[in-house]
């Protein structure tokens, strides 16, 4: 077990932060389309048996689309914070706590942005469904699928909380 530790404690700090990076964008964009794909596909079904296509089954679509973009603000955020010094012998310290901080904020993003489209899916998938039986429920189930999108809102925000005196800062001494 002191093996795999140490293994981790000798791992870039750089590494860590553009992990986290990718797994913020990438889990991100990994539900929005898997919410976009649900979405869709339901609404393509109804839309095939009720004869026309209702544009506000899109509403859903339109969230999914937000969660690529929480996890592309927070990955540019990221990203300037991840700048280094010319001049870096080895890391201290200090660019470890921001290594292993950028990675959980990049996880916490990219997880939470993920749920939330795997919900968006579902939700958009019952209103599209449901609103071609009862066109009244529309509105009514709109306000479950903002709940859903709060979900991927909640991780950017604790994920900019987080990363926000995050720097990497120059260990030279000469």
């Amino acid at each position: 077990m002191g093996n795999f530790i140490t293994t981790l404690l000798e791992v870039s700090p750089h590494m860590w932060a553009a992990l986290g990076l990718a797994l913020c964008i990438g889990l991100s964009v990994v539900g929005s389309a898997w919410g976009i794909w649900t979405i869709g596909a339901s609404t393509l079904g109804v839309s095939i048996h009720k004869g026309k296509l209702e544009t506000r089954n899109l509403v859903s679509i339109l969230f999914c689309e937000a969660l690529s973009i929480y996890g592309i603000i927070v990955s540019i955020i990221m990203t300037t914070k991840a700048q280094t010094g010319e001049c870096m012998p080895g890391p201290s310290a200090v660019d470890r706590q921001t290594g292993y901080m950028m990675f959980s904020a990049g996880l916490i993003t990219g997880c939470c942005n993920m749920m939330a489209g795997i919900t968006l899916g579902v939700v958009g998938k019952g209103i599209a469904v449901s609103t071609a039986a009862v066109s009244s429920l529309f509105v009514k189930l709109l306000i479950v699928l903002i709940f859903g999108e709060v979900l991927g809102l909640y991780g950017m925000i604790v994920s900019l909380i987080e990363t926000g005196n995050c720097n990497f800062g120059k260990t030279c001494t000469f």
